[in-house]
């Protein structure tokens, strides 16, 4: 494959999507775990598009939680707010993540998720943020009902990561659950149910709790002019400030590889 190629015919949902299928079909959890390993890495590399849409951290960084992929989750988190582009949904669910990870901003996430339900909002806008602010709220019972609306709903949900047949794949689900795995009481997390549906797969939660929550692997090898794509994690320990700054990085990473090689 050339470097031109994979550049221009990568299509990171399509890549993530039938990883999941393929995952399915093999009944192998591991597969679907480095599926979203890989994801990760290969999506952040080739982002390409112009502008930032700033909601685009929430649904990573679930995805990142998904994977328990704490590189990815530390690489992709905003280093400051308020975010301005986007849906509010986004900013919201951002908003509640942060908090958990930083107790000072706990009662401003609260007020502001409480505010955002207080709003007319889509079902699936309204399931996402209700669910998180639980974990906030340290309330097992109302996460597990958050995250069935969340996982039932995700078909009608707007936005770049819901698209075609990632409309029917609960992974913001996996990442939810992930996030209460962490950040629940024992107590509490004992009360978490897993939702009901079509797509949803036991196996993958069992096999993330008996081995422990570790990431997944490369799924992929590169050689040549993409061989810098082995040390993703390299390009991630740089301390960005923004997405253009994160990109501009692997701009740069892309095309030194290409001077090397020639």
């Amino acid at each position: 494959m050339q470097a031109r190629d994979f550049f221009v015919h990568f299509q990171a949902r399509g890549f993530l999507c039938f990883g999941y299928i393929y995952a399915l079909i093999k009944n192998d959890p591991k597969i679907l775990l480095d599926t979203i390993y890989s994801y990760n890495r290969y999506n952040q590399v080739v982002y390409w598009d112009t502008g930032y849409d700033h909601g685009g951290f929430a649904w990573k960084v679930l995805i990142g939680y998904a994977g328990n992929d704490d590189t990815y989750i530390d690489f992709m988190l905003p280093r400051s707010l308020p975010l301005s582009d986007g849906r509010v949904v986004c900013h919201i669910a951002t908003d509640c993540i942060l908090a958990l990870r930083n107790p000072e901003l706990r009662d401003r996430a609260i007020d502001s998720a409480e505010r955002f339900l207080g709003n007319k909002r889509t079902n699936n806008d309204r399931a996402t943020v209700s669910t998180l602010l639980s974990v906030l709220k340290d309330d097992g019972a109302a996460f597990s009902e958050g995250l069935q609306k969340a996982v039932a709903t995700h078909r009608q949900a707007k936005g770049s990561y819901q698209r075609g047949i990632g409309k029917l794949m609960p992974l913001f689900g996996y990442g939810m659950l992930a996030v209460a795995q962490r950040y629940l009481s024992a107590a509490e997390y004992a009360r978490v149910d897993q939702p009901k549906h079509a797509l949803w797969w036991p196996d993958f939660v069992a096999y993330n709790e008996a081995q422990g929550y570790r990431p997944g692997q490369h799924l992929i090898e590169f050689a040549g002019e993409l061989s810098f794509m082995n040390d993703a994690e390299a390009m991630m320990e740089v301390k960005h400030e923004s997405a253009a700054e994160m990109r501009a990085e692997a701009r740069r990473a892309y095309y030194a590889s290409l001077k090397n090689s020639s």
